[in-house]
């Protein structure tokens, strides 16, 4: 084979795996391409929450310092998507003033909501002798001797998007709803209804809505030192919150470990023992949350 062969063969083989590039350069966008569109044509619009009425049964402050309540709402949710469907799996609402929560939640039963439907529930609201920080047990007998009360109504729940037959995985729904009470003179209140001895307030304020995907965390965290650092990433969702969160575990660990280097003073075994055990499960769990900020 000639010199001039050989050339020719390796201009054949270069023009081949540029074609072979190009071809799989090619199908790489169109598939990143497709991706958008679907995107931009799919993407799930969080849902509208209307508070539109509140009726109040009982809103007392008594000595020292507690609250009990009474109170139904009207709330209406509009999915506003053309082709996408939200499943509410678990919706829980309660009440809160100045946001500490001041009845218990209460339960929404799970429902499915279909492209520009519209859900209404009608949940009540019930807290009893329940304790309030002094600070605002004094505001809020400002607010009543003013006339209006701002209380917050929010939602707290899981969610999930339905697009055809796929179904995504849970999402966390964030609602607040502001409810202006006015407990001034009821004749003068053109939005109140007296119904028996109650109140009935027509609202019809839009609320504030948040979505965001869920993490799971692993379940082994037993130790008592750490979970009130642990504890705290159930709440958030960031990567970048984690890892301050994985920085206050490890600082907190490392200490730790300093008081291991001195146990030599520790006369009794079973203590010594108990201590390396210790040790030893906090380096394990710590070892949990890493892989759990490497995954996301």
């Amino acid at each position: 084979m000639t010199a001039k062969d050989c050339g020719h063969h390796e201009e054949n083989r270069k023009k081949i795996y540029r074609r072979l590039f190009a071809a799989f350069l090619g199908v790489t966008i169109a598939v990143l391409f497709i991706i958008l569109l679907v995107w931009l044509i799919l993407r799930p619009t969080k849902p509208h929450f209307i508070l539109q009425d509140a009726t109040v049964y009982a809103f007392n402050l008594s000595s020292p310092n507690l609250l009990t309540s009474s109170l139904q709402i009207t709330l209406s949710s509009r999915n506003p998507n053309d082709r996408i469907g939200i499943y509410y799996d678990k919706i829980d609402v309660y009440a809160a003033y100045h946001s500490q929560q001041i009845s218990l939640p209460t339960r929404l039963p799970p429902s499915y909501q279909g492209h520009k439907d519209i859900t209404v529930w009608s949940p009540f609201l019930y807290g009893t002798a329940v304790p309030v920080a002094p600070y605002l047990a004094v505001s809020l007998s400002q607010d009543q001797v003013a006339g209006t009360v701002l209380v917050n109504i929010r939602v707290d729940g899981r969610v999930r998007w339905k697009v055809g037959t796929f179904i995504s995985g849970k999402y966390h729904l964030y609602v607040n709803c502001p409810a202006y009470i006015d407990f001034g003179n009821r004749n003068s209140n053109n939005n109140a209804v007296v119904v028996g001895s109650a109140m009935k307030y027509q609202l019809i304020m839009d609320c504030h809505v948040d979505s965001g995907k869920i993490y799971k965390v692993p379940a082994a965290i037993n130790l008592e030192s750490k979970d009130m650092y642990i504890r705290l990433l159930e709440f958030f969702t960031s990567k970048r919150t984690i890892l301050i969160m994985k920085k206050l575990v490890d600082i907190h660990f490392t200490k730790i470990l300093e008081f291991k280097r001195q146990t030599s003073w520790v006369a009794n075994a079973s203590e010594r023992k108990h201590l390396q055990s210790f040790i030893t499960q906090a380096r394990e769990q710590l070892a949990q949350v890493e892989n759990m900020y490497e995954n996301l």
